[in-house]
Formats: C-alpha cells, sequence, structure tokens
C-alpha cells in the first residue's frame, strides 16, 4: 500500500494482528484497489508487525472504474468550491470598499453643501460691507459738502 492511500478507520469485525493489537479497518483508495476494504497493524510502517488482510473480494473493474470517477468529480467540485469561495471573498471585499465609498460620497455631499451655504453667507456679507462702504462714502460726501457750504458762507 503507498502512503496516503487508506482512511475511513472504523471497527467492523475486530482483527488482531501479530502484535496482539485490534488492526485498523481501512478502505483503499489507489487506483488498482479503490474503494477496497482491508486490515492492518495500528503501528506506524516503522515499527509494524507487517499485518495485513484484505477484508474483500477484489471489485470488478466497471466498480473501480466508477470508484475512480466519483474521486475525479469529488476533486473537481472541491476546487470548483475553493475557486467559488474565493471569488465570493473577492466580492466581499468589492461591497466592503463600495460601502465604504458611499460614506465617502456622503461625506463629500454635506461638505459641498456646507460649502455652499457658506458661499452665500460670504456674498451676503459683502453685499452688506458694499452697503456700508456707499453709505460711508455718501456720508463723507454730504460732510464734505456742508463744511465746504460753511466756509464759502463766512
Amino acid at each position: 500500500m503507498s502512503e496516503g492511500s487508506s482512511s475511513s478507520q472504523e471497527c467492523v469485525s475486530s482483527r488482531t494482528c501479530k502484535c496482539g493489537l485490534t488492526a485498523l479497518y481501512l478502505m483503499a483508495y489507489t487506483h488498482w484497489n479503490a474503494g477496497r476494504r482491508f486490515y492492518k497493524c495500528p503501528k506506524s510502517e516503522k515499527n509494524s508487525c507487517g499485518y495485513f488482510e484484505w477484508a474483500d473480494e477484489v471489485l470488478s473493474d466497471r466498480a473501480m472504474i466508477i470508484i475512480c470517477k466519483l474521486k475525479a468529480q469529488l476533486e473537481a467540485v472541491k476546487i470548483e468550491r475553493l475557486k467559488l469561495k474565493e471569488k465570493l471573498e473577492a466580492l466581499e471585499a468589492i461591497n466592503e470598499v463600495e460601502g465604504k465609498r458611499d460614506i465617502l460620497k456622503e461625506k463629500i455631499e454635506e461638505m459641498e453643501a456646507t460649502i455652499r451655504g457658506e458661499m452665500t453667507n460670504s456674498r451676503k456679507l459683502e453685499a452688506k460691507v458694499l452697503k456700508l462702504k456707499i453709505f460711508l462714502i455718501s456720508w463723507v460726501l454730504f460732510a464734505g459738502l456742508i463744511v465746504a457750504c460753511m466756509i464759502n458762507s463766512y
């Protein structure tokens, strides 16, 4: 058995390995033995007693082809799921940026409204200052006229 070719530890009918331990009940996922069940020593390969026994008969070619196809489809679905998850995360990031952009747009609109209001107030103040200047110039001219008339009458 190659490494990574088995999984699914289950206890169906217990077998004992040469070490006296309960053997692992696993399923093979190699190309030629896909789906076959077997027993093996629970110790690592380095310390194992070497116990290995198939729990079932050899599967038909059709069953192995179906299992391999299903495995390939499962891998394809996992890859597609990962791609979709990445797209979802990207969309969520875009939505977050767009949400911040909307907030910034609102703040800009508020600032523009404030600026328009300040500009209106500024124009009103400029108009008042102009009126005051005209009023002061008029009074200065009037006072100058009165002074000139008084000087001429002496």
